[in-house]
């Protein structure tokens, strides 16, 4: 897993949900070698929650890309930031 592919604060979360799939593959394949076809499919589901959660994160640290480069470029044509608040989901 891409640590650079996550914000800071989310690096934690997202490594654990990586552990949790790894985890979850492991059980799916001992799982299906003795015939646990329900239980290895509720893992799956396991698996598909833990992959959008790191989508979810991984958007984010985009989006907090895209915000860094839009204040560098507003820097550059004279706007200065010293904080920006977001309020009811609008910068």
């Amino acid at each position: 897993m891409k640590q650079s592919n996550f914000r800071p604060q989310d690096q934690r979360a997202a490594e654990k949900e990586h552990w949790r799939i790894e985890g979850s593959l492991n059980a799916i394949e001992e799982l299906l070698e003795v015939g646990e076809y329900e239980v290895a499919a509720r893992r799956a589901e396991e698996i598909l929650r833990s992959t959008k959660e790191i989508e979810r994160l991984a958007k984010a640290k985009k989006e907090w890309d895209g915000l860094g480069r839009l204040l560098e470029d507003l820097k550059k044509t004279g706007i200065h930031f010293e904080r920006m608040t977001r309020h009811d989901g609008i910068w």
